[in-house]
């Protein structure tokens, strides 16, 4: 199987929101719900993402902009936003099965505060800080 093949496998088959594979071995998965367990993974294990497959289970723009720049063999999702394609665009290959205008709040009325957050920002430094200060925002909230 190849690391295509094994990334679509675990995201609709197991429990995992993101899996990042190379040459045939899981290197990282993550559980989880929004740019949380992407923010964990592109700031404490960023060294792994070079020549891997990427798996998570949405791309809007901020999950786009935290990835731009981290030299990814693919990036799969099932589901990804136009912005998230416009970033992504000549810069990371991806395959996705389909793509929405933008990504949707968990209520469904709206679009998710991250990504309203990020949606006029093209540096994806400023764009990581940015999701970083939203992450512990609500983290501390809860």
């Amino acid at each position: 199987m190849d690391d295509l093949e094994l990334v679509k496998k675990e995201l609709h088959e197991g429990t995992s929101s993101l899996i990042l594979v190379r040459d045939g071995r899981i290197l990282s998965r993550k559980n989880g719900s929004g740019i949380a367990p992407l923010l964990q993974l592109v700031t404490k294990e960023r060294e792994l993402l070079k020549g891997a497959v990427l798996g998570d289970k949405v791309i809007g723009r901020a999950a786009a902009l935290l990835i731009v720049d981290k030299e990814l063999s693919l990036l799969y999702t099932p589901l990804i936003s136009e912005d998230a394609i416009n970033i992504l665009k000549g810069r990371v290959l991806y395959n996705y099965l389909k793509e929405v205008p933008f990504i949707l709040r968990r209520d469904g009325k709206g679009q998710c505060p991250v990504e309203s957050r990020v949606k006029d920002l093209i540096n994806p430094d400023i764009a990581e800080k940015v999701i970083r200060e939203f992450v512990e925002s609500i983290s501390k909230s809860v």
